[in-house]
């Protein structure tokens, strides 16, 4: 029993640790499994012929009277194939009437990631602007080297209550104050066993009657991509 909630917890942390989709505006048919978002020693390389074949595909009704900005997530398979992830539309025409699915899917295979000298699954965000029936991609280039966290943390604030009578005191934690490995949270999920479990972008901890235990996600991420773990899989801590 403890074991299936372990599972069942873990499945919902990392759905919100890896693989994420970054627009709201979500699309099907990609087969969904662990990825990293634009990764890898080498990155995913888009084919030379991008700009052209999405020209190509784009219906040409809307491409003349489309303005604004498209920014897109593709999904680049470790063969190289790119499947449309999701998207923040802020053109003056509807993704489906762009034919923008279809348009990404139909494009040449891209050269993939290459993580520990092998073909890894990435998702890259692209910038498309729009005018006068002309386009231009930019790529958006993640820097992990120089990031320092993005601080999501600050003061609890508990709206349209008056401050003098708040009866409970708030700790914020961070990565200063305790064992969490990232300031960034995904995912609180509180088991039957009344243990809490967070999930960050870089990592996973459970939190016993005040003793923090940080999971090695690297474990997780080859079990539950593919069910094959058996009954009496143990998660391995760090």
């Amino acid at each position: 029993m403890k074991i299936t909630i372990i599972t069942v917890i873990l499945n919902i942390l990392l759905a919100f640790t890896f693989g994420q989709n970054l627009y709201t505006e979500k699309f099907d048919n990609c087969k969904l499994s662990q990825f990293c978002l634009d990764c890898g020693e080498v990155k995913a390389q888009p084919p030379q012929s991008l700009l052209k074949e999405l020209a190509r595909d784009f219906d040409a009704s809307g491409l003349k009277i489309i303005k604004g900005q498209l920014e897109i997530q593709i999904l680049i398979y470790s063969s190289g194939k790119p499947c449309l992830l999701s998207a923040n539309n802020q053109t003056n025409v509807k993704s489906k009437k762009l034919n923008l699915q279809y348009a990404i899917n139909s494009t040449s295979y891209w050269s993939p990631a290459i993580s520990e000298n092998k073909a890894a699954q990435s998702s890259v965000s692209l910038v498309l602007d729009f005018d006068k029936g002309n386009f231009n991609v930019k790529r958006r280039v993640f820097d992990f080297t120089n990031e320092t966290d993005e601080k999501s943390t600050g003061t609890p604030e508990i709206k349209g209550t008056n401050r003098n009578r708040l009866t409970e005191t708030w700790t914020v934690y961070t990565q200063q104050n305790s064992d969490l490995p990232w300031d960034m949270t995904r995912a609180v999920v509180n088991d039957l066993e009344n243990k809490i479990w967070i999930g960050t972008d870089n990592g996973i901890v459970q939190i016993d009657n005040g003793i923090w235990r940080k999971f090695n996600a690297h474990v997780f991420r080859v079990c539950f991509c593919d069910d094959s773990c058996s009954n009496n899989y143990k998660p391995v801590f760090v």
